[in-house]
């Protein structure tokens, strides 16, 4: 038996015919990532919403890593991939 799924949570998709519901979470996962797409770096505001954290969590987060990188002064941008590596391996360690 199925169970009952909160339909606020998520977020109703037509296509060709079809309703799909997706998580809200993974929705906005998905629509961000293709709006960053091939990119190797972003800056912190995009990241809050591709990654869906609060600015100053992010940048606690992100503290003593090599994530970040100052081309020039008042300049950080975050490495993608090293960031989608960094989330990884903290959720393996759950």
């Amino acid at each position: 038996m199925r169970e009952k799924v909160d339909l606020s949570e998520m977020v109703e998709c037509h296509y060709k015919g079809a309703i799909t519901y997706i998580p809200v979470q993974l929705f906005i996962s998905m629509s961000m990532r293709v709006k960053f797409a091939g990119k190797k770096f972003i800056r912190y505001k995009d990241a809050t919403q591709m990654y869906g954290m609060s600015l100053s969590t992010l940048k606690r987060f992100l503290q003593d890593t090599d994530v970040v990188y100052h081309p020039t002064d008042g300049v950080a941008l975050i490495n993608v991939e090293k960031m989608d590596a960094l989330l990884e391996y903290y959720q393996g360690e759950r």
